[in-house]
């Protein structure tokens, strides 16, 4: 029988979250480089957008939690001692680089994907080729090293050949980000930017879409069951060649594994005084709890 849901009244909640998310007092983390860590491997993921407005998303995140925040420290850890690296999640995000194996489902499912579609990897195979030489020969590669090549149907508009194929081949995996100069990425074998261990470590499809579910209520710290489209996506299974393992598609596949967490206990259900509906805390979480 799964655990009778925690009871917390609305003062209780707020404070939990504040706390949860280290914003109670503000900027209470130490200013030095590894405050970005502890920021990651509470949240578990953090939103990346490389877009600079009033900052970039990560950055402002950063700083309201880091006193003396400098936001070299991110790019130290993604683009040069590589605990952090980019990857979708929800949408592109910043994950502790010992979480690969989990996370690289986005990897196969584009690879998969890419592969059979046949408009990316196959119609192009000769450009493919010459990229993946490149870089092989001669190190880290900007798209504008290449050159313009013709555009070609893209994702929001037509695009240069090269621009896309670097994109769709870091999307499956095949390439990883060197690091960024402003927003322009510099691509590099994932092999060249990662242990070869983390690389060849294979866990169960299901046990990666969990661990992305899992993401989710982790980051949040109250989260329910329900939410916009955007909040879940990529964290159920969908129809990719040969990826289900046995799963439902959709939300139904994300209530089994949502279930399995539960039971489990690494998902506590609470209810919250006055507010329909049960919502989970991460297990790791009952310490701030308490």
């Amino acid at each position: 029988m799964p655990a009778a849901p925690i009871q917390l009244d609305r003062d209780v909640a707020r404070r939990f979250l504040v706390l949860r998310h280290l914003l109670a007092p503000p900027r209470s983390l130490g200013p030095e480089p590894e405050s970005v860590l502890r920021v990651v491997e509470r949240l578990g993921s953090l939103q990346f957008d490389p877009l600079e407005i009033a900052g970039r998303n990560h950055d402002l995140v950063l700083l309201a939690r880091i006193a003396g925040y400098h936001r070299e420290w991110t790019d130290h850890w993604l683009y040069e001692d590589r605990r952090l690296y980019e990857t979708y999640n929800k949408g592109l995000s910043i994950v502790p680089t010992a979480e690969l194996p989990w996370f690289r489902i986005t990897w196969d499912r584009n690879h998969e994907r890419l592969h059979a579609a046949g408009e990316a990897f196959d119609t192009h195979a000769p450009l493919v080729e010459e990229l993946l030489t490149r870089i092989r020969e001669g190190g880290p590669l900007l798209p504008r090293d290449v050159g313009p090549r013709q555009a070609i149907d893209w994702y929001w508009r037509p695009t240069n050949q090269v621009r896309a194929l670097l994109e769709a081949l870091a999307e499956a995996g095949v390439l990883g980000l060197s690091r960024r100069d402003g927003n322009r990425r510099v691509y590099d074998l994932v092999e060249r930017l990662f242990p070869q261990e983390l690389l060849d470590r294979v866990i169960p499809i299901r046990d990666r879409f969990r661990h992305k579910l899992l993401s989710r209520y982790r980051a949040h710290g109250l989260l329910g069951v329900r939410g916009s489209a955007e909040l879940w996506l990529g964290s159920s299974p969908q129809l990719t060649i040969g990826l289900e393992d046995g799963l439902p598609l959709g939300a139904a596949g994300r209530k089994v594994l949502q279930a399995e967490l539960v039971a489990e206990g690494r998902l506590v259900p609470v209810e919250i005084e006055g507010l329909r509906g049960l919502r989970y805390l991460p297990a790791e979480a009952l310490p701030h709890l308490e």
